[in-house]
């Protein structure tokens, strides 16, 4: 049985927490000079920034992430395989995100408001790399993999709910989502030899209950990606001009659940 220790998991963490983290106070730099007198030009150079920023930061973590598949699988299984850096970053969803955030420059709120948006999203978009990596290469694997997620100590209960399933395939369909800062990883699990140091599944199942008033969720039953995408928006309200299938449907929605917008009437 290989076991993937604190070790492997705090380098892998600190990996990601340093690509997150050490370009933020470029960005911030290069966006505080905005001066917003002109606000389409303004927000097309921001869109440039955040678009350039996003694909490093994606492709870096990508990086990061295969690595440590390729580490673990190794570890369990031995031999080497060629795992893939695929981030999948999507540019014009950064780009869609950014021009919902300049709303709030619109509305006449402070531009550091604007600025934290875009740090956020930059964040997210690493952290979603990942992720996406790990599914990635999960997806194209000849050996049985399955996956879990690994929160760092305490987390908040959207991630004990995935948390508490363990290693799985069950919810081997969801694509990577995170919220902002997330400092969980996902962590691969081979032919069911691979065990994870201090990771425990009933611990976030109970933090789940208690959340959820001693109602314990079924967690045998299968979370599919179309199951985890229904939970997570159905309290959003649909706006007619946002088609569910058009490249800006999510980054609207996030910003309909941050409190950016909250749409306009007919008027």
């Amino acid at each position: 049985m290989a076991t993937v220790t604190r070790t492997n998991l705090r380098d892998y963490r600190r990996s990601l927490n340093a690509i997150a983290d050490r370009p933020k106070a470029g960005l911030v730099e290069m966006l505080s000079k905005l001066d917003w007198e002109d606000i389409t030009a303004d927000a097309n150079t921001a869109v440039q920034i955040m678009r350039t920023a996003g694909q490093i930061g994606a492709d870096t973590a990508a990086l990061s992430a295969a690595e440590f598949y390729k580490y673990l699988r190794r570890k369990a299984l031995g031999g080497e395989w060629a795992s893939l850096a695929s981030s999948g970053y999507n540019p014009d969803a950064m780009e869609g995100a950014v021009r919902a955030f300049v709303q709030v420059i619109v509305d006449g709120e402070p531009p550091d408001r604007f600025i934290e948006h875009c740090i956020t999203r930059y964040d997210n978009e690493v952290r979603n790399a990942a992720r996406h990596c790990i599914d990635s290469n999960v997806r194209r694997d000849s050996a049985r993999v399955e996956y879990a997620l690994v929160p760092d100590g305490d987390c908040c209960d959207y991630c004990a709910e995935i948390a508490a399933i363990g290693p799985s395939e069950n919810w081997g369909d969801w694509d990577g989502h995170v919220h902002e800062h997330c400092n969980c990883v996902t962590v691969p699990c081979f032919e069911g030899s691979t065990e994870i140091e201090g990771y425990d599944p009933d611990r976030y199942a109970e933090q789940v209950a208690e959340a959820d008033d001693g109602e314990l969720y079924d967690f045998s039953t299968p979370v599919t990606h179309e199951i985890w995408l229904y939970a997570r928006w159905q309290d959003a309200p649909v706006f007619s001009d946002v088609p569910a299938d058009s490249f800006y449907y999510e980054p609207v929605l996030w910003a309909l659940e941050n409190g950016i917008t909250s749409g306009v009437d007919e008027t």
